[in-house]
Order: structure tokens, then C-alpha cells, then sequence
């Protein structure tokens, strides 16, 4: 079963950034 993690909103992140984010205590990349 995966778990879902609250990194942000999709504004947060800029088009075609790979930006760094925290998901359950784990760096994660959130691409958009």
C-alpha cells in the first residue's frame, strides 16, 4: 500500500524544475 505525503502545491514548483522536498522524513525529487 503506498502512503501520500503533502510536499507542496503545484505552484510552488516552476515548470520542468526538479526541485528537492521532505516526504515522510525522506528526500524526495518532485518533478512538474
Amino acid at each position: 500500500m503506498s502512503d501520500w505525503f503533502d510536499v507542496g502545491n503545484a505552484d510552488d514548483f516552476a515548470d520542468g524544475e526538479v526541485a528537492p522536498a521532505m516526504a515522510g522524513g525522506q528526500p524526495v525529487a518532485v518533478f512538474r
